[in-house]
C-alpha cells in the first residue's frame, strides 16, 4: 500500500516524506523523488522527527505477520499510540489518516455485507491490534482531526500475501475452504490509494471510520474461477475440510516457532480464512466523499498476474 500511495500523492501534486526503518526495502519507491525519514513505530525519537512540519500524516506502519503475538500488539497497538505522542508534542496535521483494516471488525454474520456501525470481533491476534490502535485514535478525537479507513483483502502489483492463491491456481489447483459459498470483499491497491487520498481531503471524514472495496461480493468459487481464466489454468478442484485447514495453520505454526522464523499461515489465520462472511460496505465512502472505484477483480487480477509474470513470480 505505502509504495501505490506515495505514487498517487506524488502524482497529484504533493510532496512526500516517507517513514521507513533502516533495514526496509526501498526498491519500489527509491527513484520517487521523495524524502526518507528514518525511524520506526517502536522509537517515539524518531517518531517525533518524522511528523514534524507534515501536513498529512498516513499511518500505514504495522505487521501483519510475526514470530509471536506480543510483536502485534507492540506494533499496531502501542506504535500507534506512540505516534499519536509524537504528533501532540511536535506535530500539527491538518489531518491523520490510519489505515486500520477490516481484520479489526471481524467477519459479519449471515451473507451480507457489514457497515461502520457493525459491532467489532476480532477473531484474530492482528485483528485486535489493528482495533486496539483505532480505539487510540479515537480517544484523541478532540485533539488531532483523524480518519480511519479500514481496506478488506488488498491485491495488486508487489503483494504478496495473495500471492500463495495465485501461485495455487497457476499450478493446476483450485483450493476450497468448504463449499466454495464464502463471500469477501476485494480492493485494488491504486483504488485503495486513491480513497485514502480521499478521505484525507474530505470535511465529512473527520472523526469517522470508512470501508474502501472494489463495490463487488464475490463468492470463493467466483475468486477461484476468475483467476482460473486470467492465468489459462482449467485446474483440479481440492477440497480442503476446515479442520485439516486449522491442522496446517497449527503444523505451520509450530515448525515456524521451532526454527525461529515467521509463519507462512497460522491456525489464528486459517480461521479467518475459513469464515463464511468477509464481505463490507464502502456506501459511506460513496456518499461522504464520491469514492469511486474503478478496477474489479477480473481486470485487477489479469494486471497483477502478470506483474508476477514479468517479476518470475509465478
Amino acid at each position: 500500500m505505502g509504495s501505490h500511495l506515495c505514487k498517487s500523492v506524488i502524482r497529484q501534486g504533493g510532496k512526500v516524506s516517507a517513514l521507513v526503518r533502516k533495514t526496509s526495502n526501498t526498491e519500489n519507491i527509491r527513484y520517487l523523488n521523495m524524502n526518507f525519514r528514518y525511524g520506526e513505530l517502536r522509537d517515539i525519537e524518531s517518531l517525533k522527527k518524522a511528523v514534524a512540519g507534515i501536513d498529512y500524516i498516513f499511518h500505514l506502519g504495522g505487521v501483519v505477520k510475526a514470530k509471536d503475538k506480543q510483536t502485534f500488539f507492540e506494533v499496531n497497538h502501542l506504535g500507534t499510540k506512540n505516534l499519536l505522542k509524537a504528533i501532540l508534542e511536535t506535530g500539527n496535521p491538518k489531518r491523520l489518516i490510519y489505515v486500520s483494516s477490516q481484520a479489526a471488525v471481524g467477519p459479519g454474520k449471515g451473507f451480507e455485507p457489514i457497515d461502520e456501525d457493525y459491532p467489532p470481533n476480532p477473531v484474530t491476534t492482528y485483528g485486535r491490534s489493528k482495533l486496539l490502535g483505532e480505539k487510540e485514535i479515537n480517544l484523541l478525537a478532540d485533539r488531532i482531526p483523524a480518519v480511519i479507513v479500514r481496506p478488506p483483502a488488498v491485491y495488486g502489483p508487489g503483494d504478496k500475501e495473495i500471492l500463495t492463491f495465485f501461485k495455487a491456481v497457476n499450478y493446476g489447483i483450485k483450493p476450497y475452504f468448504g463449499d466454495g459459498e464464502s463471500i469477501f470483499s476485494l480492493i485494488y491497491v491504486s483504488d485503495l490509494a486513491e480513497g485514502i487520498i480521499q478521505a484525507a481531503f474530505s470535511e465529512k471524514s473527520i472523526g469517522k471510520t470508512y470501508f474502501l472495496t472494489d463495490g463487488s461480493l464475490y463468492k470463493w468459487k467466483e475468486l477461484i474461477g476468475i483467476l482460473s481464466a486470467v492465468l489459462g489454468k482449467k485446474g483440479v478442484k481440492v477440497k480442503i475440510p476446515v479442520s485439516l485447514f486449522l491442522f496446517l495453520g497449527t503444523l505451520s505454526e509450530n515448525t515456524a516457532k521451532l526454527f525461529g522464523k515467521i509463519p507462512m499461515l497460522t491456525r489464528e489465520k486459517a480461521f479467518e480464512l475459513t469464515r463464511s462472511n468477509w464481505a463490507c460496505s464502502s456506501k459511506r465512502a460513496m456518499e461522504d466523499f464520491g469514492y469511486s472505484p474503478k478496477i474489479n477483480f477480473a481486470d485487477g487480477a489479469k494486471i497483477t498476474a502478470q506483474w508476477y509474470k514479468d517479476k518470475g513470480w509465478i
